[in-house]
């Protein structure tokens, strides 16, 4: 009994949690009302020992509603930490995820055998006013675009980014631009066969199937 007891106090005292306001307040009236149901009466024998009994219930009623409250806040607790690892644990899937696209970027801008491609607002590129500057390795299969060389796109508005065919008779979607990434340099995946490549200014998110207004272009 004495190791049990020394074993539960031990743990009351490594989890202990504030209990609800009041309840030792309601516990000790509630005690003092069994000791003294009727303050002028003496009690008998058998009464004392019924009231011993509905003490040492009522005790240990107390103390479970104790524990159970106890547990209910560890158990919260539990859930709420787990929430953390959970975002903990995403975020650094996506920081894996970044570092290894940087990595793929890295090799493609340190690789010889990258080109740069410069891409204007007009044909002309003696008159133009923009340039922006995609870097093609064909080896790789990746093209890396300087996002901070695009014009910015007008309200509402989202950069989508095409390989020129065919020399330039025809284009296919390589994907949108993302304005806000980490760096300033985004990876597309290359399209075999383009002879260059630009940039249009589109209303939707997603972009569209053909582009409605081009806003610069080069090979």
């Amino acid at each position: 009994m004495s190791a049990i007891e020394q074993a539960l106090e031990g743990y009351a005292n490594a989890h202990a949690i504030p209990p609800p306001a009041g309840l030792k307040d309601q516990i000790m009236n509630a005690i003092e009302r069994e000791m003294n149901p009727h303050p002028i009466a003496h009690a008998s024998g058998s009464n004392i020992t019924l009231r011993v009994f509905q003490l040492a219930a009522l005790a240990l009623l107390m103390a479970t509603v104790f524990f159970f409250f106890q547990k209910n806040q560890a158990s919260e607790e539990k859930t709420v930490l787990q929430q953390k690892v959970a975002q903990l644990e995403l975020q650094i899937s996506n920081c894996t995820q970044r570092s290894e696209a940087v990595k793929q970027i890295i090799a493609v801008l340190r690789d010889p055998d990258t080109k740069a491609v410069r891409m204007t607002d007009s044909p002309d590129p003696a008159t133009a006013k923009v340039n922006g500057y995609a870097f093609n390795n064909k080896d790789r299969c990746k093209v890396v675009v300087d996002i901070n060389t695009l014009p910015a796109p007008g309200p509402g508005k989202h950069l989508q980014f095409w390989a020129l065919m065919e020399g330039g008779t025809s284009v296919k979607s390589m994907g949108m631009m993302d304005l806000y990434i980490s760096g300033g340099l985004q990876a597309f995946e290359c399209v075999p066969g383009a002879t260059g490549y630009a940039v249009s200014e589109e209303d939707k998110p997603e972009g569209n199937p053909t582009p409605t207004v081009v806003l610069m272009g080069g090979s």
